[in-house]
């Protein structure tokens, strides 16, 4: 069994139909979301040991902009012109929703005959560069906050995730069925390398 990279693109592109049917329900939804965590006490695991994390990590992506920010456990600072302006950082903010559909596309991108080894990379390169992902698009939107403001600030705050989080999907599929996932051994002995492609010799086994 062979993997389908076709079923897996199918599925992103069905998931961004889902998401731009779902738009102008998605921030009511959030905040509904985020009144529930509130009231459970829930988000006080995320507010203690992910967001000051990622708001340390959200500060050095800040300083490779070009900007000088510092960061509190639930917030961030931006120096504009001798004056800081305060960011706070919601646990809602930082992206779980991007990780449950990489949750998803991983469920029909894994399908095929890979060996565990490749999928173990694949899932790890995907859940790291959700990450990463998600941390540049909050640092990209910080700075639109403190320099935009405004309803183009607030657009961009709002539905901009979606977009990048395809866009990443994407190249995220491209670059692990390229690259990254390798097929086991077929029936007859030889390796099958699938699409993973290299720039070394290999001589065939059999």
């Amino acid at each position: 069994m062979k993997g389908n990279p076709k079923a897996t693109f199918l599925t992103i592109f069905s998931l961004l139909a889902i998401f731009l049917l779902l738009l102008p329900f998605l921030t009511t939804f959030n905040e509904l979301l985020t009144s529930i965590f509130l009231k459970m006490g829930w988000y006080r695991l995320i507010e203690s040991f992910i967001l000051p994390l990622e708001t340390r990590m959200i500060v050095v992506f800040l300083g490779a902009m070009g900007q000088q920010a510092s960061a509190s456990a639930t917030s961030i600072s931006i120096l504009k012109n001798g004056v800081w302006e305060k960011i706070i950082i919601s646990w809602n903010c930082l992206g779980w929703q991007s990780m449950l559909v990489l949750l998803l596309t991983l469920a029909t991108g894994l399908q095929g005959a890979y060996t565990k080894v490749s999928k173990i990379e694949c899932a790890m390169i995907g859940i790291l560069g959700t990450i990463l992902v998600n941390i540049l698009r909050i640092s990209l939107v910080a700075i639109l906050i403190v320099y935009v403001r405004g309803v183009p600030a607030t657009v961009i705050h709002d539905y901009s995730s979606v977009i990048i989080l395809i866009l990443w999907l994407f190249f995220f599929w491209w670059f692990s069925y390229s690259y990254v996932l390798e097929e086991k051994n077929d029936e007859g002995g030889k390796i099958s390398m699938g699409k993973r492609k290299t720039f070394l010799s290999k001589k065939e086994i059999g």
